[in-house]
């Protein structure tokens, strides 16, 4: 079929076995089709016509069509329809007489959204077909050294996953800018494309608000190339990295491109799956409306949804943020998004942060110590409200690095040290980790007492007392709160205890510290605004006063 002298659909097909057996009627079948444009007809697609009869009732003639869905679902190729057609997008080619000439322009799309109509119908018989697909065959590179294979925008009414797996007829514009939809017929040679392009890394990107990178995951392809295919590279074993932070990798419902199919969430990588409001993902690409909040806040009225977390170890629920654009592409390397996040932060000449939280500002301080964060220290050498860096994630390799052989965690009131414990990291470091080295065994002093090497605890770790939520609790003994005895916690909820209640200011977390080594906490405790864990080579003595000679 032609448009203005130009190709506009095309179908081939091979004639060079059973010749004897080729009759004016039955060439045009399934089982000669080598080829056709503007999208390539799957093999295993579904069709319910494919012949030059086609629908006799209609006059639908040469019909190639997929599934009849009362006109505005109607899906297929093309057809020659010879009588006036009951469905608008064929009647709309009726310019009073026959033949129509109507094809899809997207494999994707219903023929109410895809149709076009030719202006001529031609059959013949011919040694080389050219290749009308050539532009979507070549390289198409952008931001200088990544070389695109996919992308696409929200409420396009276009499903991603159908969009992505299928040849498409989407141009790049020749200013080199993105379009809405694109897709590389690369992608279906995957191996020859990741061979000759030399690039070992296919990265899924999120972006929103002026091209700003805000999820990202990067798959090393560089192994095992000849088995790579249009689905298989988006697996947890090729996983190499994440932003706005590490992918748990503990633990996988769903990591795949098909994902979850009764909802349609593609592009799926999700820890958790039990609830709307308990669902743990990183990414997910919505082609439904779906039932989930966090999916329909984001539903701009059609297919994809691009959905991504921009809070660590929180629920879709609350973490869930909205891109404008999904891209999919190969690179030789992938700049570390999170490098600052692995810079020392350098503070007081010698003391190098790993962890500040102030209290009472609506975060727990044990889910932000824990896992990576996107707080960004400021530029003039403050301490932000909360940050964390992603050197906790290596810490024995970071204390090796550092030089340094203390770790000192401190709460300080109105910038002054109201409570610290500092730990030697000097003896086997390479068996420190994030949530170990707070431990007695590496205690070697503590402010504004100290704790006896003989006192018995009932508490001293990170995790503290996890069902009520006092991390990194040094407790000496519980006593129905009144007699309640300790050195410090740090409350990730509002507390049953009155004299840990009394530092709730509405929002975790209470920093919450003894004065008096001899005092219960109901009648010693003071709260702090800053806790800050710190690597040091040297401490400052804070009980000077108290050893000092008086005379």
């Amino acid at each position: 079929m032609e448009k203005d002298d130009r190709v506009g659909a095309r179908m081939v097909f091979d004639l060079s076995e059973k010749t004897d057996e080729i009759t004016l009627m039955n060439w045009f079948s399934r089982s000669r089709l080598v080829s056709s444009y503007p999208f390539n007809i799957d093999p295993k697609q579904s069709m319910n016509y494919f012949s030059i009869n086609g629908d006799a009732p209609l006059k639908r003639r040469f019909l190639a069509s997929f599934s009849y869905g009362s006109c505005v679902n109607d899906r297929g190729f093309w057809m020659v329809s010879d009588k006036r057609d009951g469905c608008t997008w064929a009647n709309e080619g009726w310019k009073g007489s026959a033949p129509v000439l109507a094809y899809n322009r997207y494999r994707t799309a219903t023929l109410r959204s895809g149709v076009d109509y030719a202006d001529r119908f031609t059959i013949y018989l011919t040694d080389s077909v050219t290749e009308l697909r050539e532009e979507f065959n070549r390289t198409v590179m952008f931001e200088k050294d990544k070389q695109l294979l996919f992308t696409i925008i929200p409420n396009v009414h276009l499903e991603a996953l159908e969009t992505f797996e299928h040849q498409q007829n989407y141009k790049m514009p020749a200013n080199g800018s993105l379009p809405p939809v694109y897709r590389s017929d690369l992608i279906d040679e995957l191996p020859r494309a990741v061979r000759q392009s030399g690039m070992t890394k296919m990265v899924v990107e999120m972006r929103k608000d002026d091209n700003q990178v805000v999820s990202q995951v990067v798959f090393d392809v560089s192994t095992d190339t000849e088995k790579l295919d249009k689905e298989n590279w988006f697996s947890e074993l090729r996983l190499e990295s994440s932003y706005p932070y590490s992918v748990d990798r503990k633990e996988f419902n769903y990591f795949s491109l098909e994902g979850e199919r009764s909802s349609k969430r593609r592009f799926y990588i999700n820890n958790w799956h039990h609830g709307c409001h308990r669902e743990t993902s990183f990414i997910l690409v919505s082609d439904a409306r779906g039932h989930c909040d966090y999916v329909t806040r984001g539903w701009r009225g059609s297919a994809p949804t691009l959905i991504y977390s921009r809070l660590p170890g929180k629920p879709f629920e609350e973490s869930a943020g909205y891109a404008d654009r999904l891209l999919i592409y190969l690179a030789k390397e992938v700049p570390d998004l999170r490098a600052e996040f692995k810079k020392p932060l350098i503070i007081d000449g010698n003391k190098q942060v790993l962890f500040t939280i102030k209290s009472n500002i609506n975060t727990e301080a044990l889910s932000a110590y824990s896992v990576q964060q996107n707080y960004k220290a400021p530029t003039d050498g403050s301490l932000p409200p909360v940050y964390r860096s992603d050197l906790l994630d290596q810490l024995a390799l970071t204390v090796k690095q550092s030089g340094k052989k203390n770790i000192v965690a401190e709460m300080e009131k109105d910038d002054r040290v109201g409570a610290r414990m500092v730990f030697d990291l000097s003896e086997k470091t390479d068996e420190i980790t994030l949530m170990n080295w707070f431990s007695r065994s590496r205690l070697v002093s503590s402010y504004p007492f100290n704790i006896d090497p003989k006192q018995s605890m009932n508490y001293f770790s990170i995790n503290g007392d996890a069902p009520l939520k006092r991390r990194f609790l040094a407790s000496f003994s519980y006593g129905s709160c009144v007699n309640d005895r300790g050195f410090w916690m740090v409350s990730d909820k509002r507390d049953g205890c009155t004299w840990a209640n009394e530092g709730w200011k509405g929002s975790a977390p209470v920093l919450a510290y003894n004065r008096y080594r001899t005092a219960t906490l109901r009648s010693g405790v003071d709260y702090a605004d800053r806790f800050t864990i710190y690597l040091t080579d040297s401490v400052a003595e804070l009980r000077e006063e108290f050893n000092r000679t008086v005379m």
